[in-house]
């Protein structure tokens, strides 16, 4: 019973663990094509998105950005907010700041990624570990 509490701790720490490569991932699949990404930071719970857009649906591009974000696993969509929007008018750019906050448990964003990148032989190694209840997966 001891060893069986201490996997669970182990799993439950591996898989709520936040990875570049789950942010990277979700970058790429939510990014517009003419957004570019300046700068992102990010300070324990919270993301800071700087960017640009060189085009003139500038403002549509970033909304859409806004809102993918807002419906994307990682972040708590009431935290998702566009702070600041600038046209460079020589450069013919709109300059953005977005800020966000990471969900706190990311175990089924762990797995949902390593479900969607075919990783099945790992997929099936933490099924097998849920179902002895050495994983347990808050839906």
């Amino acid at each position: 019973k001891k060893i069986k509490n201490q996997n669970k701790k182990i799993i439950s720490s591996i898989m709520a663990l936040r990875s570049n490569l789950n942010i990277m991932n979700e970058l790429k699949k939510i990014m517009p094509r003419d957004l570019f990404l300046n700068e992102l930071k990010i300070l324990s719970n919270e993301a800071i998105f700087k960017g640009e857009v060189n085009n003139n649906l500038g403002v549509k591009i970033i909304n859409a950005f806004l809102l993918e974000l807002k419906k994307s696993s990682l972040f708590f969509e009431q935290t998702v907010n566009l702070k600041e929007i600038k046209y460079n008018k020589s450069l013919n750019t709109f300059e953005f700041t977005i800020n966000a906050k990471f969900i706190e448990n990311m175990s089924n964003v762990n797995l949902e990624m390593i479900m969607n990148n075919n990783k099945r032989g790992l997929f099936k190694k933490l099924s097998i570990m849920k179902d002895y209840q050495l994983l347990d997966i808050k839906k």
